[in-house]
Formats: C-alpha cells, sequence, structure tokens
C-alpha cells in the first residue's frame, strides 16, 4: 500500500512506524550493521527482525536500547538445505512465479555484473549466464 525510498526519506523506520499505526510485524533485513537501526525502529512492540543479509558490512551496532524497549526479536537466517532448496524450486514452478529480472551478464562480463550492483542501479535480480 505504501513505498517508502530510502534514499529520500533516511528515516524510513519511523516513516514504516507512522504508516502502520505503530510499527511492523516483521522485517526482512539485508542490509546488516548499515541498515538495522531502521529495521528496529520500524518495529512495533513483540516485532521480529530476520536477518537474511550484510550488505554493507558484517559488523556494527545495535541500538540496544531501542530494541529492549520494543520487546523484539532477532533471528538470523541461513541458506537451507539442497532439499529445502529443491522443494522451493517446485513451488516456485507450480505457482508460476517469476522473479523480477533487472538485467543479465556473460561470464566474460562479470566485473559489469557487480559493478552494475556495486551501484545500487538495480531492480530486481542480476542474473549470470553461463551458457
Amino acid at each position: 500500500d505504501e513505498v517508502i525510498n530510502y534514499r529520500e526519506q533516511t528515516e524510513w523506520g519511523r516513516r514504516a512506524a507512522e504508516l502502520t499505526g505503530g510499527g511492523v510485524d516483521l522485517v526482512i533485513e539485508v542490509g546488516g550493521p548499515g541498515t538495522v537501526t531502521q529495521s528496529v525502529r520500524a518495529l512495533k512492540i513483540g516485532g521480529t527482525i530476520s536477518m537474511i543479509g550484510v550488505l554493507t558490512g558484517i559488523s556494527g551496532e545495535v541500538p540496544l536500547a531501542e530494541f529492549f524497549q520494543r520487546n523484539a526479536v532477532m533471528a538470523g537466517i541461513t541458506v537451507g538445505s539442497r532439499e529445502h532448496q529443491s522443494a522451493m524450486t517446485k513451488a516456485l514452478e507450480e505457482w508460476k512465479l517469476k522473479p523480477v529480472i533487472d538485467s543479465s551478464y556473460s561470464l566474460e562480463q562479470l566485473s559489469e555484473a557487480f559493478q552494475h550492483q556495486e551501484s545500487q542501479k538495480h531492480f530486481g535480480k542480476i542474473l549470470l549466464d553461463l551458457s
């Protein structure tokens, strides 16, 4: 229902809490230390942060006072087993879900693919075509 552009709205966590009338139930955190403060601020009391990525680095600070005030939970998510991957793939095929593809690069263009990802101008997946 709402879109918050984190580049235009640097306090996006507070904005998310405002838009939801008190905070969100769940944040899927992919940024890591560079964005976790905003994720905490977006949470409602009893909310959860599922940490699935650390795109901004592997160490940093969590605003502990705000985190505890919300009685929040933070849990890491790791990649599952091969069996889990197969089950997910089967479900995606059955439901005919398609990921958003931003761009595709050949193996010879690997450097350009990484540069595109680093630019943060992509929307969706960046593919590496190995065929």
